[in-house]
């Protein structure tokens, strides 16, 4: 039996209960697999043992605005880990621009005005379900806090994709007018996450 160049990807994938073809309820905008991909040599990531339909997708990348399956959003995103991004370290600094460079994106632009952390986290998920379907974000926010709670099918998400949800918070709270941002999962299991994010 040959060794995965994907090991990250296969996992995820062996660990659902239909693999790609899980969830088809849960669904995600195409800009955020998309924006994985952007200033990477995909080259590297079709020469690996990618699924004919990852291959697929990135070699003919649908409209940013679509819906497309959120475990195929998890699946690239393991796979750009494979690759590129082995360690949590670099994980959450990739994560962190990639959220910088998405949120400056014309597209999105009008989301993430200097409003300030606590006015933006309360519209939190509101946004999340412009993004997502089938998984739910609730936050309970303070004047310098927020505590979020995301919840999803069992294994939708797992610990180093919940963790990226760290920079992903850093860097909205940042963007919106954050000073001092401390951002934390305190929490994770196979159908939830907690987070706890700070601000000055």
């Amino acid at each position: 039996m040959s060794v995965s160049s994907l090991p990250q990807l296969h996992a995820y994938l062996d660990r659902l209960p239909a693999g790609l073809g899980s969830y088809p309820h849960c669904e995600t905008k195409a800009s955020l697999a998309l924006s994985a991909l952007e200033g990477l040599d995909v080259e590297r990531l079709l020469e690996t043992d990618l699924p004919e339909e990852l291959e697929s997708f990135i070699r003919e990348p649908p409209p940013l605005g679509l819906w497309i399956p959120a475990v195929f959003n998890d699946a690239i995103f393991h796979a750009c880990c494979d690759v590129f991004f082995p360690t949590d370290a670099a994980l959450l600094r990739w994560c962190y621009d990639r959220t910088v460079g998405l949120a400056t994106h014309p597209l999105y632009r009008g989301l993430l005005k200097m409003v300030g952390p606590n006015r933006f986290f309360r519209m939190g998920p509101r946004i999340h379900r412009l993004f997502q379907r089938g998984s739910t974000l609730e936050n309970e926010v303070s004047a310098n806090e927020c505590i979020s709670h995301m919840t999803f099918p069992p294994r939708l998400h797992d610990r180093k994709n919940l963790m990226s949800n760290v920079s992903v918070f850093r860097a909205t709270a940042v963007l919106s007018g954050g000073k001092g941002v401390r951002v934390s999962m305190v929490e994770h299991s196979e159908t939830h996450a907690r987070y706890e994010c700070t601000w000055l």
